[in-house]
């Protein structure tokens, strides 16, 4: 190249979509597509040789170093920002009082849809559930739910508009990330943003995020009566949501608002000139 210093955004490495992959294929030929979907290697050098990578989280950055054998010293976690202007609470929009709200693809394994209706089987009988996902008949999430007899219960709403998804963050009672991996969580983010408590699992890079924006209550990865016991918490107790629901909108704007993660992507890249300052080219 020219000599100029390289920096790139990793959100999270290629390795844990094709681990998530590997566990979606059904036969050998499914395992050689993805590891030919995949371009780890390719990913992994280019990763190994730039002089900054911006990463979203400390864990997608742990995950980085180890399974890219990047130097530690070489990331920067900047967080991941949002439109808190977009995504903010309207009063006039009424709240349900039993109505989960999850965004996620049943297709991707990483995101735990299936617990999350193993999970909503659970709960109330007035309670519903409304998944931002692929609303073909193929899904395989309307199949969980006839099993665990609650298919009239869900609403599988098919693509939506950025309008509409604020809408839905708006009026859901919860928002539930059952995710089994994330490098960030940007649903959880949104949902708080919006001033609707969440209930996420301990999983990836939810547990910091959470942490952060304290919005939201934790339950347990891949288990279905944890993560029943944290939503009929917050179904049962409306102080505690309205609580939360303030904190979390209060922290997200003062971590995740777009201007405070241009600030640090700035200040990476004055870093990065900084350093490269009286070097030769190379």
């Amino acid at each position: 190249h020219m000599g100029l210093p390289i920096v790139s955004t990793i959100h999270h490495p290629l390795t844990v979509d094709r681990r998530a992959s590997f566990i979606r294929d059904e036969s050998f030929r499914e395992a050689i597509g993805t590891m030919q979907f995949y371009p780890i290697g390719m990913q992994a050098r280019v990763a190994r040789k730039i002089d900054r990578i911006f990463t979203s989280s400390e864990e997608s950055a742990r995950t980085i170093v180890r399974d890219f054998g990047v130097r530690p010293n070489r990331i920067r976690n900047v967080l991941n920002g949002l439109d808190t202007d977009l995504f903010c609470p309207d009063p006039s929009v009424s709240k349900s009082t039993a109505e989960l709200l999850c965004v996620g693809r049943a297709s991707d394994p990483n995101k735990g849809i299936r617990s999350l209706i193993q999970a909503f089987a659970k709960l109330p009988e007035n309670t519903t559930l409304t998944l931002v996902d692929n609303d073909h008949p193929g899904n395989e999430v309307f199949k969980w739910a006839r099993q665990h007899g609650v298919g009239d219960r869900l609403r599988v709403t098919g693509r939506v508009e950025t309008g509409e998804l604020v809408h839905l963050y708006r009026r859901a009672t919860a928002v539930v990330v059952p995710s089994r991996y994330e490098g960030f969580g940007l649903p959880a983010v949104e949902a708080m943003a919006c001033g609707t408590p969440v209930v996420a699992c301990r999983a990836g890079a939810l547990p910091e995020v959470m942490a952060l924006s304290q919005g939201g209550l934790m339950a347990e990865r891949d288990d279905p009566l944890s993560l029943a016991q944290a939503l009929n918490t917050l179904l049962e107790q409306d102080e505690l949501r309205k609580r939360l629901a303030q904190v979390g909108r209060e922290q997200v704007e003062a971590h995740f608002s777009w201007p405070r993660v241009a600030a640090a992507t700035a200040a990476g890249y004055a870093e990065v000139l900084e350093e490269r300052r009286g070097v030769p080219d190379r």
